[in-house]
């Protein structure tokens, strides 16, 4: 029995320095090891913050690394191409067209590779428009800073002191700059279906002074490099009223056109919202090109609608043949008609002679009322009268007649689809302004590159 007794007290002891030295353990463990649950939850929420700090600069570290690894030719003879004399781009030994897959299997090479060449192509275009066209560069804002990033527009001779007629003309979305309809179509067609080179010329030979808008240069680089916003314009929209401000509003110019390529309606409608006055006082004809513009906009005045009624017209993309009359989406909106084409980007082209036929319509009928409420031809002629009865096109514009072909034959469009002061000619560019801004759904046209 006592033997029994002895034996059992031996176990107990044991058991007992066994869970002694199992606690002893796990205080060391806890005190020198392992942190306690708070300090695990604490440290997987620093995680996750540092993460979500870290993750967008690691990303663009990587997304800098690896396009610095790429290096591209700076000019078009390093890349060995040249524009034709159709103005066709061509590989300047073989020939042959632009190239997109020049690395197989290498999308992102690629695509660098041709946002390098777009980069070339934009200052190749700023480039014509000044020795082709004659066109002068402006910077903006015209007060700018030193080291202050700058936008510019460029201008004809007298388009800034003129009292008789200017075109505007107003680019769409995307990598698209002045002077540019679409860059895809300059790279992989031809100039003149790209560019708003053949649309300069025209007007510059029908008596019109010229103003291309640059919409879409934004951003720029401060003193310390940053990317920052281009004051005055920061947005398609501020750029729109700011130059119409400065160079339009403000000047002796009487009879405006305007031709505006995609979301450059919608530049168009906002500067008609926010300048009622001057733009019904000076703007005669608006011609669009596949807009994206909607009179449906809070804050679009009757008059404003009954304008855009009476002395605009939307050459949109479609299957029915150029011209055609289309349904408008609400009464009092653009007309519509056919530009020719299904597609987008190419519409601004398609449309390029009834376009002007349009314009030489409205320039008619504003003689007709400007004489009639003068009782004699006005002190500024906005046409030549020899110009006025041109007939070396059969396809002549009808917009009298309402259409009621099917709109489901139509090609949807889906979504998401610089001297201070002065200018180089002396001329004044120094008065006051005021801008506004406003919001757009950028992925709703953007443009085809």
């Amino acid at each position: 029995m006592n033997v029994h007794l002895q034996i059992v007290k031996f176990r107990i002891h044991d058991l007992l320095a066994i869970v002694l030295c199992i606690i002893s353990l796990n205080v060391i463990l806890s005190v020198y090891c392992l942190p306690d649950s708070q300090d695990i939850m604490n440290t997987r929420q620093d995680r996750v913050e540092r993460g979500n700090e870290e993750g967008p600069a690691r990303k663009k570290s990587r997304m800098e690394q690896s396009s610095s690894s790429y290096q591209f030719p700076t000019t078009l003879e390093d890349f060995q191409y040249q524009f034709n004399e159709k103005g066709q781009l061509r590989h300047s030994v073989s020939g042959k067209p632009y190239e997109f897959e020049f690395k197989k299997g290498d999308p992102t090479y690629n695509q660098r590779r041709y946002e390098a060449l777009g980069k070339i192509i934009t200052q190749h275009i700023y480039k014509l428009l000044e020795t082709e066209t004659k066109l002068e560069r402006i910077y903006i804002p015209t007060d700018h800073q030193d080291n202050e990033p700058r936008s510019f527009v460029f201008v004809s001779k007298n388009a800034l002191t003129t009292r008789g007629k200017l075109l505007v003309l107003i680019n769409g979305s995307g990598a698209v700059r002045a002077g540019q309809w679409a860059r895809k179509l300059i790279i992989n067609d031809c100039l003149d279906s790209g560019t708003q080179l053949p649309y300069i010329k025209k007007a510059l030979e029908e008596g019109y002074e010229v103003l291309v808008m640059n919409t879409n240069e934004n951003r720029g680089q401060d003193s310390s490099r940053r990317s920052v916003p281009i004051r005055k314009s920061s947005s398609p929209y501020e750029h729109g009223v700011y130059v119409w401000d400065k160079f339009i509003a403000s000047r002796p110019v009487r009879h405006v056109a305007i031709v505006a390529h995609s979301m450059g309606g919608s530049v168009t409608e906002h500067i008609a919202s926010k300048r009622e006055q001057s733009f019904l006082k000076k703007v005669f004809a608006v011609a669009f090109t596949d807009s994206v513009h909607s009179m449906a906009t809070l804050g679009i005045s009757h008059n404003i609608k009954n304008f855009f009624a009476k002395h605009t017209v939307n050459w949109v993309s479609s299957v029915q043949p150029l011209d055609t009359p289309r349904p408008s989406k609400r009464p009092l909106d653009s007309k519509q008609v056919s530009a020719g084409t299904q597609v987008h980007a190419e519409t601004s082209w398609t449309s390029f002679k009834s376009v002007f036929k349009f314009l030489k319509r409205k320039e008619t009928e504003l003689m007709t009322k400007e004489r009639g409420q003068t009782g004699h031809n006005p002190g500024v002629s906005i046409a030549h009268d020899e110009d006025l009865d041109d007939d070396d096109d059969d396809s002549t514009l009808e917009l009298r007649k309402e259409s009621s072909d099917d709109d489901s034959q139509d090609k949807e469009i889906g979504q998401g689809d610089q001297p201070k002061g002065r200018s180089g000619a002396g001329i004044d560019i120094s008065s006051s302004d005021e801008d506004t801004e406003a919001s757009f759904d950028f992925q709703r046209y953007s443009e085809e590159l």
